[in-house]
């Protein structure tokens, strides 16, 4: 079984059991709901490039392959990101999951610290615990975010075992593709 495989079984069983919940008509507007999130997934942040633009709310690109910088400033939505890099597809609807849940739910409690960090004058009380543990975490996410290092990611997933559990017997499912 392969890494998107697993990853896809294991999406599935997410889905599984909020659709449990949910009426059929809920449940198919929800599927469709979460089939138009982005598309657009950055390896780093928009805040993290707003912090780089002018005022004019874009950004120089230094191209490093034709060593210049290009002749068009560009807004931070419009660099640093893969088209669908982080969908997958599960029943024939498109996810983002990572993207819209996990990455978003970082950007959304990290980026007030590292703007403050970015935006105040440094004074020895800048860098308290609590800010050095949000750089910390700030650089480990653009890590995993950043293509060059999809090597690591898949080492760890092929690596990593996950197992299923049968919530009702509690027995461990050997095969994650049986019922």
């Amino acid at each position: 079984m392969t890494e998107l495989e697993r990853y896809s079984i294991f999406l599935e069983r997410i889905l599984e059991t909020r659709s449990a919940e949910l009426s059929y008509e809920e449940a198919h507007l929800e599927a469709k709901r979460m089939s138009r999130l982005s598309s657009r997934h950055h390896y780093l942040p928009q805040y993290y490039i707003d912090g780089f633009c002018g005022p004019d709310g874009k950004v120089a690109v230094y191209d490093k392959q034709r060593d210049s910088i290009q002749s068009i400033r560009k807004s931070p939505k419009s660099i640093f990101f893969e088209l669908d890099r982080h969908s997958v597809e599960i029943n024939g609807i498109k996810l983002s999951i990572l993207e819209d849940q996990l990455f978003s739910d970082t950007d959304s409690r990290l980026a007030p610290y590292l703007i403050k960090l970015r935006d105040e004058p440094y004074t020895d009380e800048i860098l308290t615990i609590e800010r050095q543990t949000h750089m910390s975490v700030f650089l480990i996410d653009i890590f995993w975010r950043n293509p060059k290092t999809d090597y690591a990611a898949m080492d760890l997933f092929q690596r990593s075992k996950m197992t299923f559990f049968d919530e009702e017997t509690g027995n461990r499912f050997e095969d994650s593709k049986k019922e």
